[in-house]
């Protein structure tokens, strides 16, 4: 199902190039995840309103009903993990607030606890991963903070076929500047990944980032999301998305995969795509 953005009427629509920047700003720029009757925005729709009042109540919003055959099944559930990063662990941020609101809609929710600082390797994780039986398939969605993103793309760099949807929270792939933790990080980012077949079996790839944040620069996100040939969804003021900036909640994650993940809009890129894409 192709996205569609609804632009006010001082705004002119162009072409978004693949590492371009999303402002994600409250009362701009705001995901409509409304149901699909009756002719109302359609899942994976995204709508600019010039405040936050005209997408309280739909306007602007004129997007044509979707046709049946467009419209996939929701499935029985989704199968989601949420990774932690480094010094971090289950119980932190807004890891049990996004469990608890998932498996009341009925979805299982997965928190493995990896063994950081000590024995931080990404075989000790993969070997603690490995501990809960995970079974990635089409009904999976993959959620990493921090380091944790790294691990989605390690995790999705050995898959046969894709997920549904892979979030990266305050990703990276290089090191940090910061001696006090660089060398916990090695051996996620030492090694060339394939990007190409990441992006093909990431499904539905979301990158948060945010322009405060005092470990991840804005450039550190940047390189990563080039690397994936994907755009960056800037939070503003979220810090490291941790506790300490106020992150024990994070609504708009939740929003989207409540919209656009369980509507089935996770479809991987086609080679076709992926062809126009030679940076990855």
């Amino acid at each position: 199902m192709k996205a569609l953005r609804i632009f006010g009427k001082n705004e002119k629509a162009a072409r978004t190039p693949p590492n371009a920047i999303k402002i994600a700003e409250p009362g701009f720029l705001i995901r409509a995840f409304a149901s699909i009757s009756g002719g109302s925005p359609m899942y994976g729709q995204e709508n600019a309103y010039a405040n936050s009042g005209d997408a309280a109540v739909g306007r602007r919003c004129h997007a044509a009903k979707p046709s049946p055959e467009s419209i996939q099944k929701i499935p029985e559930f989704l199968d989601v993990y949420i990774f932690h990063g480094t010094l971090g662990h289950s119980e932190e941020n807004w890891f049990p607030y996004l469990k608890k609101e998932l498996e009341a809609r009925g979805h299982k929710v997965t928190v493995p606890n990896f063994p950081t600082p000590q024995g931080q390797t990404l075989e000790n994780w993969m070997a603690e991963l490995e501990r809960h039986s995970p079974k990635f398939g089409k009904n999976t969605v993959l959620i990493g903070h921090s380091i944790g993103a790294a691990l989605i793309l390690h995790i999705l760099s050995k898959l046969d076929s894709p997920v549904r949807a892979a979030y990266l929270v305050a990703g990276f792939l290089k090191p940090l500047g910061m001696p006090e933790y660089d060398p916990m990080f090695e051996t996620f980012i030492q090694e060339p990944l394939p990007m190409r077949k990441i992006k093909r079996n990431a499904g539905l790839l979301t990158l948060f980032q945010s322009e405060d944040d005092p470990y991840v620069s804005m450039e550190l996100g940047k390189h990563l999301a080039k690397k994936l040939g994907t755009a960056l969804t800037i939070v503003p003021g979220a810090g490291h998305f941790n506790e300490k900036a106020g992150y024990v909640k994070f609504e708009q994650l939740l929003h989207d995969i409540t919209g656009r993940v369980e509507a089935g809009a996770g479809d991987a890129p086609s080679e076709k795509f992926l062809a126009l894409m030679p940076w990855i």
